[in-house]
């Protein structure tokens, strides 16, 4: 049975928190997961430099959130 971490879910929890609207926790659950940036690209109608910027700006925007 695997058992989560509930250091790692509070943590997540937190950052989910942070966002400020569905754009931003999908880019953090897409980082998460490991998820490829072309896909939430993608998804979000961006070309996939503007997907790797718009994801290493969200992370500086959280850090300062948090």
């Amino acid at each position: 049975e695997i058992q989560p971490n509930i250091e790692k879910t509070q943590k997540l929890k937190l950052i989910h928190n942070a966002c400020e609207n569905d754009m931003e926790r999908d880019a953090i659950y897409s980082l998460s997961i490991g998820e490829d940036t072309q896909s939430f690209a993608d998804r979000h109608n961006l070309k996939y430099n503007s997907a790797t910027q718009f994801k290493k700006r969200l992370i500086q925007k959280i850090k300062q959130r948090l």
